[in-house]
């Protein structure tokens, strides 16, 4: 579930909220209560943390009473593009839910090149933990569009998972989900041609974070240059604005600065099943 039902008063109320280095330890060094707003702003931000925690997967088998409990112990926080959330090898301290905005899960490489793992926009959660309390993190994250997130505190998650362990039920089925999309991303790379995986990215994009109807075009707000799609897909930049081009001249797609439309869904599934990928079956996951 998305944050569709957050008013524009409720976003102006949360408007001036916490920047990202406004963050708490585990310790409580800075406490969740020193960000606490009072009256419509803190029920505005109350709604927009419980929204979002009722809205994912993980949190779906506890009761109301473990989401509202988790809520009480999270906080707002703002990070603008390009700003590191975290980097490979430092501690766990925060898990975050997005209500707005794009982020960039990657692996560095030696050469100083990325490895694009995920990028998890409004109604994603992330990064995923583990059960120690000194678990570090294995991938780093950087915000890709000026975001809006809910931040949990690694050791609340940890306590809320020996308070409530349906919560891993949640975890797993998520996973298992993952595992499925995983999959389907190794068919693509290994028996697919580049076409073939320009159309499902574009599809998958246009699954997890349009902007549209069923009658009208289909808005995929990117947040990425063509060379950056070039590097999910396992292609070049020129590959890619050779399709596009294609693409736009048979009035399957329309590019923009700020994204593309998909003018003609069809015509691009097409696209997408013309060697026998399941494409459904790759976004239903």
């Amino acid at each position: 579930m998305h944050l569709d039902a957050v008013t524009a008063s409720q976003q102006m109320e949360i408007s001036n909220l916490h920047s990202p280095r406004e963050l708490y330890e585990c310790d409580r060094r800075v406490s969740p209560a020193t960000h606490k707003s009072s009256g419509n702003s803190a029920a505005a931000s109350k709604a927009v943390i419980l929204n979002t925690i009722q809205g994912w997967k993980w949190f779906a088998y506890v009761p109301l009473e473990a989401q509202e409990w988790l809520a009480g112990r999270a906080i707002l926080k703002r990070y603008s593009k390009g700003a590191v959330v975290f980097s490979a090898g430092e501690p766990i301290r925060h898990v975050h839910g997005v209500v707005s905005g794009n982020f960039r899960l990657f692996i560095g490489t030696e050469e100083g090149n990325q490895i694009i793992l995920d990028d998890p926009g409004a109604g994603s959660w992330f990064v995923h933990w583990g059960s120690r309390q000194d678990a570090r993190y294995k991938i780093s994250c950087a915000c890709q569009r000026d975001a809006l997130v809910v931040a949990i505190a690694y050791c609340d998650i940890l306590e809320f998972s020996r308070r409530w362990p349906e919560f891993y039920r949640g975890l797993y089925e998520e996973l298992n989900d993952r595992a499925r999309i995983t999959n389907a991303q190794i068919e693509l790379f290994m028996l697919h041609s580049i076409s073939v995986r320009l159309a499902a990215y574009l599809l998958r994009m246009a699954h997890q974070r349009s902007l549209g109807n069923d009658r009208g075009p289909i808005f995929i707000d990117m947040g990425i240059n063509q060379t950056e799609v070039a590097a999910r897909i396992g292609s070049t930049r020129q590959r890619v604005n050779y399709f596009f081009n294609s693409w736009k001249k048979r009035g399957l797609i329309e590019s923009t600065d700020s994204g593309i439309f998909i003018r003609d869904a069809k015509g691009l599934q097409v696209e997408a099943k013309k060697s026998g990928f399941n494409l459904s079956a790759y976004l239903a996951a």
